[in-house]
Parts: C-alpha cells; structure tokens; sequence
C-alpha cells in the first residue's frame, strides 16, 4: 500500500506480475528482454526446447534449467548465473559468477569476474566481446567492472567423476565448429537486432575486454617489443565512488583502453581493476628501500586503479603518451610508470591483487 500525499488517499501499488520474470515451456520461440524491462531483479529460465532466448538488461541473477538446444545471450547478472541439467546450448554471459552442474554440450562465451565453477559438466569457454546500447551503464549498475574478467580460469569441482571436460577456445568470434543450428540461430539474431546496435566478436566496437589475445609464450620478453604498464586513476580531486563519478571514470577508462588496443601492434597483455585503500599501498610495499620511489606512483589514498600490462613495438611510447595526455578527459589521470620502476611496480601490485583473490 502507498499514500498520495497528492490527493490523500490510499492506492494500491502495482505490483509486477512474476511471470513477467520467468520464461518457462518454451519451444521454437524466440523471447527478448529489452533494456529497463527487468531493473536488477532475478530471473528464471526453465524447461525451455530450440529457442532464441535474450536478456540486454541488468539482473540480480539467473537460473536456467533443464534446457535444450537454446542460444541463450544474458546481459550483465550481479550475481550468479546458474545451469543446471542443460544440454546443448550456445550462451553468452556477462556475469559475476558462472557455475554449473549436470550440464552436456555447453559453449559459453564469458566475461565473468570470478573463476567460473563447473560440476559434471562438459563445457567450452571462450572470450566474449559484446555491445549493444546500455551495456556500459548497466554493468555500471550491476557493479561489473570491464577491467576484471576470468572467463578462462575455470574451476573444476569433480575432476574425477569422469563427467568433466573443459576445453578453452582463444577465439572470441563465433565458428561452425560447435553447432551450426545455433550459430545460424545467433546469426538471425544479430540480422535482426539493429533496434539496440548489438554487436559480438568485434573488438573495436566491444566494451568488453580480454586480456592476453594474441600473445605467445615468452612475447615481451624477446628484444623485438617492449613493455608497458599504464596506470589509470581519478584526479586528485576527484572520488570515483560519487554518483556519477565511478560511471565517468569507467567510461573514459574504456575510452583509453579501446584507443590504446586500436594501435597498430599493441596487444593487452593483462588488466586489473583495484580499489586501493588508504595505507594500503604503503602496506604493501613493506617500507623496503628498493620501494621507496614506488610510493609516489601510486600514492597512498583511498582511490581506484585500473592497470594495464601492454606489449607494442618498439616506439610505441609516444603514441601511447599521446593518448594519456589527452585534455579533454576529466575523469581520470592516464599515466605510463617509467622503465626504471615498471616491472618492480607490477610485481607489487599483482601481489596486491593475489592477496585480495585469496581473502
């Protein structure tokens, strides 16, 4: 119940209908949640045969459930998106956990901020790059930071039930070599998805991003590149946590990021997203003398940091200032960590990072 203090009198409030929140006993349909429809709240997929099923706005999180010969596309899920006794399905994921249990013949392209966690499944994980309009506010929303994916560190709960099989697939485009009924079930998907500018696969348009593509083993080590580490901070002045701070902060980020991978040679070795609180960085760096000059890199307030690792050839430095120095930018400082310090300053915050995954 709710009081108009307009009129003075008692309404009922409206409330959502719950079917509105679950598609159940579908077969050969296809089913969209546009951006708005479901605001954060849970969302149920159950007993669904050969259908296209898409969700392009923010969840608390998702189940779906003995389903069957499905593409399944899911936009940013705060929390866990969860598959139990699948078979057969093509699913791309933005999503802080992904688990499964029971689950045959699953291809999922992720981003996911956390280990994915399989039981008895036998999954193919590969990258997702994806767009389309709102993604970036609601992964905002949704508390998903570009700069945080571990779509390919998938955890193994029963490694011996003889029931698992993991296999990774570098390649974020999508081929025939899975299943060409749900390939041409996304093909038709994306043919008719203008409304919202979706887009997959894509790097240049994607505002997703995953780190490691394309880099061999022992790449930035062999003379012929070089490496950089880019550090991206709110200004002095400026608290990313704010309203509307933290989403300007991320949106410029992106910005830098999609400049930086668009050169010609620049690879995105490894990223990471920290929330640095104050002292800590102090902390960390443990008072050694080698680490004295460390101290100013970073600072040592509560502020946020995304990293960036970087391989490019040799003379990309100032192609890469170039894009750091641009004034226009008032969310965020970009600034490369010179040569002297660079690997010493990585080491340090990786370890940063280590600690924080193990707590």
């Amino acid at each position: 119940m709710a009081y108009d203090k307009m009129n003075g009198d008692i309404r009922e409030e409206q409330q959502k209908d719950p079917k509105e929140f679950l598609w159940q006993g579908l077969v050969g349909e296809t089913r969209v949640k546009e951006p708005g429809q479901l605001a954060g709240n849970p969302f149920q997929i159950e007993s669904c045969l050969n259908c296209t099923l898409v969700i392009l706005d923010q969840t608390a999180s998702i189940t779906i459930d003995d389903c069957r010969d499905c593409l399944i596309i899911c936009g940013p899920c705060k929390g866990s998106l969860f598959l139990r006794d699948c078979k057969n399905l093509l699913i791309l994921a933005i999503c802080q956990q992904f688990r499964t249990r029971d689950c045959r013949h699953l291809n999922a392209h992720l981003f996911c901020t956390t280990c994915p966690t399989i039981e008895e499944t036998d999954l193919e994980v590969a990258p997702l790059l994806l767009n389309y309009c709102g993604l970036q506010s609601q992964m905002h929303a949704a508390g998903i930071s570009p700069f945080s994916n571990r779509w390919n560190q998938v955890h193994n709960f029963t490694p011996d039930s003889g029931k698992c099989n993991v296999r990774q697939n570098l390649n974020p485009r999508i081929t025939n070599s899975f299943n060409s009924h749900l390939i041409q079930k996304l093909e038709h998907f994306l043919f008719n998805s203008k409304n919202w500018q979706f887009s997959m696969g894509n790097k240049r348009e994607s505002k997703l991003f995953v780190a490691g593509l394309g880099i061999k083993k022992g790449e930035g080590q062999n003379g012929e590149e070089e490496k950089f580490l880019l550090l991206i901070q709110p200004p002095p002045n400026e608290n990313s946590s704010e309203s509307g701070g933290g989403m300007r902060f991320y949106a410029e980020s992106i910005g830098i990021t999609k400049e930086l991978i668009n050169l010609e040679g620049i690879k995105l070795a490894a990223m990471h997203d920290i929330d640095m609180k104050q002292g800590e960085w102090e902390n960390i760096i443990c008072g050694k003398k080698e680490n004295n000059n460390l101290k100013n890199i970073i600072g040592n307030k509560s502020r946020k940091i995304v990293a960036l690792e970087i391989y490019g050839p040799k003379g990309s430095q100032t192609k890469i200032e170039e894009i750091c120095q641009q004034k226009e930018r008032k969310a965020t400082n970009a600034r490369l960590v010179d040569s002297e310090h660079m690997e010493n300053c990585r080491k340090q915050l990786y370890r940063l990072c280590e600690i924080r995954q193990s707590i």
